[in-house]
């Protein structure tokens, strides 16, 4: 029982951890390129944010990683890196998901000088966006794994069940 509730903390802190890391560090990569006085703007709107990220995470954590938790607690797999390797795979299906989704074929889509979507299909340029929005959200996963396991486990050991 002992060992249920330091999941369901694991479950509660990690997501809202691993978020707010993630928002800082992208603000520090905005200091670093535009200066304090506009990073100051975006640190006014981190709280918000946060917590619409948060609500996001969360949502991910119960829908896939509650009953990953059960179906591997059921095998008896208990590792750290089982556990930081199926976030990332958590956080990646956050990017991955909408790739198998309707698309209207009309669709045209730029960002920053590169067309992501050209009549409703992908182009290599979105493709490349895909992959670096993918492995962001998987970086952002394995980060929540990485603080799950300690709360979860006591630290870096196996848990005792």
């Amino acid at each position: 029982m002992k060992q249920d509730a330091r999941a369901a903390a694991a479950f509660f802190l990690a997501p809202p951890i691993a978020v707010a890391v993630e928002i800082l560090r992208e603000l520090c990569i905005v200091v670093f390129q535009n200066g304090l006085s506009e990073s100051l703007v975006l640190a006014g709107q981190f709280w918000a944010v946060l917590k619409i990220a948060t609500i996001f995470a969360w949502s991910f954590a119960i829908l896939f990683g509650v009953p990953l938790y059960i179906l591997l607690r059921w095998l008896r797999i208990f590792s750290p890196w089982v556990t930081i390797g199926f976030a990332a795979a958590i956080g990646a299906w956050f990017n991955i998901f909408p790739e198998f989704l309707p698309k209207n074929e009309t669709t045209n889509f730029w960002i920053t000088g590169c067309q992501i979507i050209a009549n409703g299909t992908r182009t290599l340029c979105g493709y490349w966006e895909l992959a670096s929005d993918v492995l962001s959200t998987a970086t952002l996963g394995a980060v929540a794994g990485l603080i799950f396991w300690p709360i979860y486990a006591g630290g870096w050991k196996r848990p005792v069940i």
